[in-house]
């Protein structure tokens, strides 16, 4: 299919969704490529789904799946589970 046809109809999909009609259809690469390191997929599986030419290319997939992790690790070191957060009273049990 050309790609003016496969953008055609992209295009009709987003509309007939509802959707953010500026949602472009490469961004569906780019949540392929999360999803799957989110998943837990090797770089190497995901560099060959995306067809990447180099694993650096691959690499901005696994650098944003860190920094979740890195959020996540530093709120509970910040926040330890059951401490009183910002804003929540402490009931002095």
């Amino acid at each position: 299919m050309q790609y003016k046809w496969l953008r055609t109809y992209w295009k009709r999909a987003l509309k007939a969704a509802k959707a953010d009609p500026t949602l472009r259809l490469h961004d569906l690469r780019h949540c392929t490529g999360q999803w799957l390191v989110n998943a837990g997929r090797p770089e190497a599986s995901v560099q060959r789904t995306l067809r990447h030419a180099s694993p650096a290319m691959t690499r901005r997939y696994t650098m944003q799946r860190d920094r979740g992790e890195d959020a996540r690790a530093m709120a509970g070191i910040l926040f330890p589970a059951g401490a009183p957060r910002s804003g929540q009273a402490s009931t002095g049990r």
